[in-house]
């Protein structure tokens, strides 16, 4: 690695694989701050996207295949430098696996001599990766450019500047939170969410590697969070990762799983209030016009939290077909959603 100083800022340049990165600072920028504007190129489903005015708590929405949740993953590759962990758990939850050989290029909206490299954006900040290599060098498969690398791959959560919280259920994910969270003050505000928001009898939890235990009201032994259904295991999931994610970014896709839409008002209150309390920028995708909705209600609420919030939608431009981001404000939801300009 080589650098290059120039006034404030400097040029890093990194050889990963097939791929080189370029990262692009001003050394007044290097702290952890809110992401305002971010510009995707050439990334999983977006050809160019460009978003501004970006807020504390930023929902997305649109339909299906319109690129929600590569917009959470181009966050977390772009936050990681493309870590090769990150990536490869992009590429892991896609169902790209190891043992199939899949290369680098499925990250690549497109690939050939005509097509731009991949660029990530945010703020001032940019992170490149050269789409075009030598053609006499074959391209690196995935398992050989981790192997150059040296790093290996964990399955333990790779991501450091962000949390990452996924619509599946992880007991390995949440036994690793909870072993920073046990027994501190941050304990107490976790059980507040759960009974607060979902459970009005939870008393206590406790996470081991046998699974996730939860004490109940009226109940002689611990029950097994299995056993309490997809909303308490969704809330606890929340909860942890709202905990751990303190002067952090949480990404949290498809955040209604699970929930009942008469949990979701009382779920939003607790975003907006840990958001504020823990430093926390969050983009949260959803499927749910009852989560569209709720938002809209929460945010409403005070001068702060109107000031707070984002609402975008991911859709395809009726002319090229390319996904573009169309900004809402949260006065504009109930108008939208009772003419049935589908959100989501």
């Amino acid at each position: 690695m080589s650098i290059k100083k120039s006034g404030d800022s400097f040029h890093r340049f990194f050889l990963y694989g097939f791929c080189y990165l370029r990262i692009l600072s001003d050394k007044k920028r290097l702290e952890l701050d809110l992401i305002s504007r971010l510009e995707i190129k050439n990334f999983l489903a977006f050809k160019h996207l460009k978003v501004e005015d970006l807020k504390k708590v930023n929902l997305i929405t649109g339909r299906n295949n319109t690129g929600k949740t590569a917009f959470l993953e181009a966050i977390r590759a772009y936050k990681s430098s493309f870590d090769s962990a990150v990536i490869y758990d992009i590429l892991y939850n896609r169902g790209i696996r190891l043992e199939e050989h899949e290369n680098l290029y499925s990250l690549y909206n497109s690939v050939n001599e005509f097509e731009s490299d991949l660029i990530l954006s945010i703020n001032n900040l940019t992170l490149k990766t050269l789409a075009h290599v030598n053609t006499s060098v074959d391209v690196y498969k995935i398992d050989e450019f981790i192997s150059k690398l040296g790093f290996g791959y964990n399955r333990k959560h790779p991501d450091k500047k962000l949390d990452y919280l996924s619509f599946g259920f992880d007991e390995n994910r949440l036994e690793e939170q909870w072993s920073k969270i046990a027994l501190t003050p941050t304990e107490d505000d976790v059980f507040s969410v759960i009974k607060n928001s979902i459970q009005e009898n939870f008393l206590k939890l406790n996470i081991t590697s046998n699974g996730v235990l939860i004490r109940l009201e009226g109940e002689d032994k611990p029950v097994n969070i299995r056993r309490l259904g997809d909303g308490m295991k969704r809330i606890v999931s929340i909860a942890m990762a709202l905990a751990s994610s303190k002067n952090k970014i949480l990404l949290i896709d498809e955040i209604e799983t699970g929930l009942h839409h008469t949990v979701l008002s009382q779920l939003w209150e607790i975003i907006f209030r840990y958001s504020e309390k823990w430093n926390i920028q969050i983009f949260a995708t959803t499927h749910s016009s009852d989560a569209i909705r709720t938002f809209r209600n929460v945010a409403s609420e005070t001068e702060t939290t109107k000031g707070m919030v984002n609402i975008l939608r991911l859709q395809k431009n009726r002319k090229d077909g390319e996904i573009e981001a169309v900004a809402y404000h949260y006065n504009e939801v109930d108008t939208i959603l009772d003419a049935n300009m589908e959100l989501r």
